[in-house]
């Protein structure tokens, strides 16, 4: 990239560098997930520490009810023309709106950032039109954070390799949420990572109020219903949870359709449960309550997870775990110490150590304590300072090279 020169656009106040940043994010910000949710808060952050900040990002809707309050004034919809692509093993939401480069080449005329921090750099529609809007800035760094993670074949991701390389160049800063990220695309591009993880407000999990006391019966699942996400395993397991133990009780909540619920909707009659219930979206203040109320959150995915923010919003709110034992939770989940792990997709294992914990509450107690103090390393307290000093270690690197 084109030699930088960083010092004109950055006051300075009270010592810290105060930043012109836009957050650069591939996927619809009106449709909740983790990376969205991740920007969305980071965005916050960075405010309340004084920093100039845009969000840029396709919206197919007004966000006014879907976002954090704050936000709406710093949200730069760059199209509200968004299509369902599968990125990841996941469903995603996406623009590939001719405009997208000529809208983001506008903002940067006008808002005149000098860091332009892209999610996800390698998807396709923003991240890339970012990348080839500002590519020829001189006043301006780039960092690509890189979230998603997959299993098992990976040709199309092969014969893709030399378009990323050519993207990867136009990076000044890599940064992966987690080593699992980091290993998976060095298979393509062989970088030197900074590992910098997700983030958590764990200030609102903590204050939430309790509705009702725990009665050690209750059980909370969080998550889009894809299959990857696992419901249906847990569902098997649940059949045996509620003969085993008469009072258990399953919550499922997240932003899932009509459409998907009706799915696991006759699921649940065909296995002739009693006590599941779907509550769908819920805000941040709802959410925070469903985390308070559950004695157990239950993570039965199959795969395809980087990193598992909901096992760290479980963490924080001091609610003991039950996951699948797959690369991305292992990473934060020590067995018998946050929570415990068992085999992926298998619904007898996930059964029995549901109805062992719900018999033992001291157990509960001490995973639950545990978990709360290992969430401690990823509120945004702990994480915004590691991403700012890497913002200012690749504002001063010398050309073409990575710290």
């Amino acid at each position: 990239m084109a030699a930088r020169s960083m010092g004109a656009n950055n006051a300075v106040m009270g010592g810290t560098r105060t930043r012109r940043i836009a957050l650069v994010s591939p996927y619809d910000i009106a449709v909740p997930g983790g990376v969205t949710k991740h920007v969305i808060g980071l965005a916050l952050e960075l405010e309340r520490r004084g920093h100039h900040v845009r969000v840029l990002a396709p919206c197919s809707a007004s966000p006014a009810s879907r976002i954090p309050m704050g936000l709406n004034g710093n949200l730069r919809n760059l199209s509200s023309h968004v299509f369902i692509f599968p990125y990841s093993g996941a469903v995603s939401h996406i623009s590939l709106d001719p405009r997208i480069k000529g809208r983001i080449r506008t903002l940067l005329d006008e808002e005149h950032f000098d860091m332009i921090h892209v999610h996800e750099p390698l998807a396709p529609g923003v991240p890339w039109a970012a990348l080839a809007a500002a590519r020829d800035r001189a006043d301006v760094r780039i960092m690509g954070t890189f979230h998603a993670y997959r299993e098992g074949p990976n040709r199309l991701y092969r014969w893709a390799r030399r378009l990323w390389r050519a993207r990867m160049a136009l990076l000044d800063g890599h940064v992966a949420v987690s080593a699992a990220t980091a290993s998976f695309w060095n298979q393509f591009v062989d970088l030197r990572f900074r590992l910098i993880p997700n983030g958590i407000d764990a200030r609102c999990l903590r204050s939430a109020p309790l509705a009702w006391r725990k009665t050690g019966a209750d059980v909370l699942f969080v998550g889009r219903l894809e299959s990857r996400k696992g419901l249906d395993v847990l569902l098997r397991a649940w059949r045996q949870v509620e003969r085993q133990h008469p009072q258990a009780r399953l919550t499922v909540a997240g932003a899932y359709t009509a459409t998907d619920e009706a799915v696991h909707q006759r699921h649940v009659a065909a296995l002739r449960l009693d006590r599941v219930r779907f509550i769908g979206p819920q805000s941040e203040a709802g959410l925070a309550r469903c985390y308070q109320r559950a004695d157990i959150v239950c993570a039965p995915a199959r795969g395809f997870e980087s990193f598992g923010l909901v096992l760290l919003e479980a963490m924080a709110a001091g609610v003991p775990i039950i996951a699948s034992d797959i690369v991305g939770y292992r990473t934060l989940v020590t067995p018998e110490h946050e929570g415990l792990l068992v085999p992926a997709g298998d619904h007898d294992e996930l059964a029995a150590a549901l109805i062992a914990l719900l018999r033992d509450p001291e157990r509960r107690r001490c995973l639950g304590e545990h978990g709360r103090q290992t969430a401690q390393r990823y509120t945004w307290d702990a994480i915004v300072p590691r991403l700012l000093d890497y913002y200012d270690e690749i504002s001063h690197q010398p050309e073409g090279k990575q710290p």
